[in-house]
């Protein structure tokens, strides 16, 4: 079964590393670089809902009270440091030769490091990770992902790789050509397509696509480099890189195996990058059964607290449930978690859930 997806693109409210990353973090990142400028009105999007998703015992009306913003509200950089503590403002406006959008994205950022250390001393939360989620046209949906202590979607990550793994030169330089275009692209309106191909993700631009077919040679050269940085370089931006390298993976088991793995990393934007190159994979098992992706790791995923997980998750089980005699076995393990995201208010969550639900149910 070939699908086609259209990438959207998000803005995430998470400092992984420095400031400077915000702009190659994530395939689906839209903060930019460039020169400040403005009152904070260039970067205004309008917040649509607020979806908090995850509680069980906690009402999500407290959980919502942590955020300050209302449903509807036009959220601008100053609103943003209008809320922040002096300090974090100091930071913000501290920051020299970026762009509005760029602020933002950092005046975010520190705000919902706040919203997660406040979410995390109300009791019994374990977890807590705030999502600002684009829907287009400047608006937006924030989600607020929660897990309680004891949750068993906590437990079973992989621990913290602490190697340095030789990856291939060229592998970065093209890796970060090929996100260079899909930045360029989302900035101007014009997000990249893709089609699932003999269980790889190939795009239809003529430029990614050339880069695409260098990137497979340089995987195809060095499999097992690749295959043993996804799991075990202790960088999680090359981890990242090379999970998602995967898709072009001349020999589909291994890359199943590896991915497989990989979807238990401890950091969440590398588990994204995993699941996603599991896609088209799940799909090529049902093709061809040239490879097989088990049910119940992708359900595990499915169970994490974070919204990325789930929804690519929800990617893979939808793929897998093209196989009549595979619906009733996820149906069984993932039907209570997917009406949850169906009924979620975050399309990053129904939009994947209620159709995988259709299928299944008939």
């Amino acid at each position: 079964m070939n699908g086609i997806i259209q990438m959207a693109g998000v803005f995430t409210a998470s400092l992984v590393t420095a400031v400077s990353s915000l702009a190659v973090r994530s395939l689906h990142s839209d903060a930019t670089l460039g020169t400040p400028d403005g009152d904070g009105l260039a970067s205004a999007r309008r917040l649509m809902d607020v979806d908090v998703f995850g509680n069980i015992s906690i009402p999500s009306a407290k959980l919502r009270s942590l955020i300050p913003f209302d449903d509807g509200e036009t959220v601008t950089l100053n609103r943003v440091l209008a809320v922040l503590q002096p300090q974090e403002r100091e930071t913000v406006t501290g920051q020299s030769g970026i762009s509005e959008e760029a602020r933002f994205d950092v005046a975010l950022s520190l705000l919902s490091n706040r919203i997660e250390r406040e979410a995390l001393t109300i009791d019994p939360v374990g977890f807590a990770q705030l999502r600002w989620e684009a829907n287009g046209n400047r608006t937006f949906t924030l989600i607020l992902d929660v897990a309680e202590r004891g949750d068993p979607g906590l437990s079973g990550l992989r621990p913290a790789p602490e190697e340095i793994v030789p990856v291939p030169d060229k592998l970065n330089t093209l890796w970060q050509q090929y996100r260079k275009v899909f930045f360029d692209r989302l900035l101007a309106g014009r997000p990249l397509k893709e089609i699932m191909e003999s269980g790889h993700w190939r795009t239809l631009d003529p430029v990614t696509r050339r880069l695409e077919d260098e990137l497979s040679a340089v995987v195809r050269d060095h499999l097992s480099e690749v295959a043993a940085a996804a799991l075990r370089h202790q960088d999680p931006q090359v981890r990242q890189m090379s999970a998602y390298a995967l898709t072009w993976s001349p020999d589909p088991r291994i890359a199943v195996r590896t991915l497989l793995e990989a979807i238990r990393d401890p950091v969440p934007f590398v588990r994204n990058e995993a699941a996603r190159a599991l896609i088209p994979l799940a799909a090529l098992s049902i093709d061809s059964h040239a490879v097989e992706v088990p049910i119940e790791p992708i359900v595990d995923l499915l169970n994490r607290p974070t919204s990325t997980d789930r929804n690519k998750a929800a990617g893979i089980l939808t793929e897998l449930a093209a196989d009549p005699s595979k619906r009733p076995t996820i149906q069984r393990l993932a039907a209570h978690r997917l009406d949850a995201m169906a009924a979620s208010r975050a399309p990053l969550n129904r939009d994947v859930a209620i159709p995988l639900l259709r299928l299944l149910r008939g």
